[in-house]
């Protein structure tokens, strides 16, 4: 059966179908297949409505959560159970989904909006606008904590909706969320035992630093920690959207040209000159004021100028480094690589591997390409210093994803390391508010585009904030996407594309011929998106915030590196977690095609999605209590404070 026809919930005329406990073949309900209006959903479980009367739980590990062929997920839940084959039991088999018919649109039990979408896949269940009508058996939680929301709580204006009582659970809705919460981070505690205690950060004003310095404000603000923001005019964030936090903007003037930069070592040069004096003054008068005590700065890696400032001011200095630990790794091997003379990289070497950085090839070493190339040598050069003259290093990653990297960090650097990643997930709702971060303005109209479309079918294209192609890779990736057959969602910035504004190379009547089967944005909330249920590929530039979402979404990839650390990621991706395929001979419509084909339809493809699965999992448990990055945490708070008496 092919993939569309496989997911169009069709009528089953098996005789006797039911749910089978593999533990003592108990049966579940049988023998009738249920009605859809017999079937609720309650986070990863179905609940079956029993005949006369009662209700049973069909557990995570009874269901076929798989993507290719779980109507559940078309019904709007998330994925989180490994999938099962359907098989007989002693009893009956389990039920395909897919034979579930295709229920009517009615009423949505939480907007009351008639015909849009069935209710379990209402907006409302994410974000409540203000002043927005809902049905009478709901009630409006915080997004953050999960407890009832009454006009604004944890730094957030608009709650999410949940059903009063919910069809399985004992507690209410927001209950367990607030459970799943404390279990987490131990909020209530940890807010009353910091109170009095500052922290200052300083993020560098670029969409890629931005998002998890961010993020980890929210962290350390909900371990108890007052947080005070410095930020530059330039990329300039609204302090409205976190009220929570104090905000302070230092004068940084920059002109067309030295924004418009292509040279990315140049302008970080830039911004480390002109932010100097004014950040200075902007600390000074912070550490001067009659507020609470300040414990430390907590500054991004790039802002190496802060070392000496903070040592003048007498401050301590925690680095935050938002990229991979493993990238760090052949940053400080820098002096090495110069000595053995792999850098500068010669044309001639490109494919030799980097013998002291398995499995690195020469190709995917960490450089720029810069005016000044011997800057960029000495600059990266002197990281082992200035990052051993600070107070410790925070990194967005965790143990079970790049634990080799770390204690080579650890043996080489005689500071306090703190993998606590990934951030977006510590505090998932919080980390929703990254939407109010973003430089660019985000199209949501590619969500209900997404719930109209076959689970894991979609390809989702995106390269970040600052990668560039030229027309004629553009126009490649165009075709390789039409001949793949598979609906694709397709980030195109506003600059993406050397010599163009926007889709200008695109051929005419491109999109049309395509009849709906692409949907082209300018900038995508992307936490969002890789967590649809229909999208089943990332095709990414492999930032590290990028590859770090979509592992811990279970999204494989399709790399397409395009500077400075991303090379050292995609490497990781393809020969170390082996949980994508790279572009490895060039940007051709037959190449993308093939890939594409390999990693959604062939036996290669269900391999990276059961490897990149079991990460997704691993990703999961660090955070929880007793998790790795979750002890690195509470390591960092002790740390915090002991910097303080």
């Amino acid at each position: 059966m092919d993939l569309v026809s496989s997911l169009d919930f069709q009528k089953s005329d098996a005789q006797s179908v039911g749910f089978v406990e593999d533990r003592g073949a108990k049966e579940l309900f049988a023998p009738d297949i249920p009605r859809i209006s017999d079937l609720s959903i309650c986070g990863n479980s179905v609940v079956v409505n029993k005949k006369g009367g009662g209700k049973v739980l069909c557990p995570p590990e009874m269901v076929p959560l798989d993507r290719d062929t779980s109507s559940l997920l078309k019904l709007g839940c998330p994925m989180g159970s490994k999938a099962e084959e359907t098989k007989a039991g002693p009893d009956g088999t389990y039920i395909p989904f897919f034979q579930l018919p295709r229920p009517d649109i009615g009423e949505c039990e939480y907007c009351l909006k008639v015909g849009e979408h069935i209710w379990q896949q209402c907006p409302y269940k994410d974000r409540v606008p203000k002043n927005a009508i809902l049905g009478s058996g709901c009630d409006v939680v915080c997004r953050v904590c999960g407890w009832f929301f009454r006009g604004s709580c944890c730094g957030q204006d608009e709650g999410r909706a949940i059903l009063k009582n919910c069809g399985i659970c004992l507690t209410t809705e927001s209950e367990a969320k607030a459970k799943e919460i404390s279990q987490r981070l131990p909020l209530n505690s940890n807010m009353e035992q910091r109170k009095g205690l500052r922290l200052i950060l300083f993020p560098m004003p670029l969409q890629g630093h931005l998002n998890p310095m961010l993020e980890l404000a929210n962290l350390l603000h909900h371990k108890g920690f007052s947080i005070t923001i410095i930020h530059t005019q330039f990329n300039s964030l609204n302090p409205s959207t976190y009220p929570h936090f104090t905000f302070h903007s230092i004068p940084v003037a920059l002109s067309q040209a030295e924004v418009s930069t292509s040279d990315i070592l140049a302008f970080i040069s830039l911004l480390n000159v002109k932010c100097s004096e004014p950040f200075r003054e902007c600390l000074a008068r912070l550490l001067s004021d009659n507020q609470e005590p300040v414990a430390c700065l907590i500054s991004d890696l790039l802002f190496h100028f802060t070392q000496p400032v903070a040592e003048s001011l007498k401050l301590p200095r925690i680095l935050l480094r938002t990229s991979a630990a493993f990238s760090f790794v052949a940053y400080a091997a820098f002096p090495l690589l110069l000595e053995k003379g792999y850098l500068p990289i010669q044309d001639s070497r490109l494919e030799e591997p980097v013998i002291e950085l398995p499995p690195l090839k020469v190709k995917d070493l960490p450089v720029l390409k810069t005016m000044d190339p011997e800057k960029y040598y000495e600059l990266v050069s002197g990281l082992k210093k200035e990052t051993e003259a600070s107070y410790g290093i925070i990194f967005n990653t965790f143990e079970d994803l790049e634990g080799s990297s770390l204690a080579k960090i650890r043996q080489e650097f005689n500071i306090p390391i703190f993998p606590i990643g990934p951030f977006h997930k510590c505090f998932p709702a919080a980390s929703s508010s990254s939407s109010s971060s973003s430089l660019l303005s985000q199209d949501q109209s590619c969500i209900p585009w997404l719930n109209s479309q076959a689970p894991k079918s979609v390809i989702y294209v995106s390269f970040g904030s600052i990668a560039a192609i030229s027309e004629a890779q553009f126009l490649e990736m165009a075709w390789g996407l039409a001949n793949s057959i598979q609906p694709f969602l397709w980030v195109i910035r506003p600059g993406l594309i050397h010599g163009s504004e926007w889709l200008e190379p695109l051929p005419s009547g491109f999109l049309e011929a395509l009849n709906g089967r692409a949907h082209i944005v300018k900038w995508a909330p992307q936490k969002e998106v890789l967590a649809h249920p229909s999208v089943g590929v990332f095709w990414t530039h492999n930032g590290w915030n990028s590859t770090l979402e979509s592992i811990c979404e279970g999204v494989p990839m399709i790399c397409m590196p395009c500077l400075s650390d991303q090379m050292a990621n995609a490497r990781c991706v393809s020969d170390v977690w082996k949980v994508g395929l790279q572009l490895e001979h060039g940007m051709k419509r037959g190449e993308i095609e093939r890939t594409v084909r390999k990693i959604m339809v062939e036996k290669e493809g269900e391999e990276i999605r059961e490897r990149i699965f079991q990460l997704m999992e691993k990703a999961n448990v660090c955070i929880k209590q007793g998790g790795s990055s979750y002890q690195s945490l509470e390591g960092l708070v002790k740390h915090i404070l002991s910097l303080e008496k």
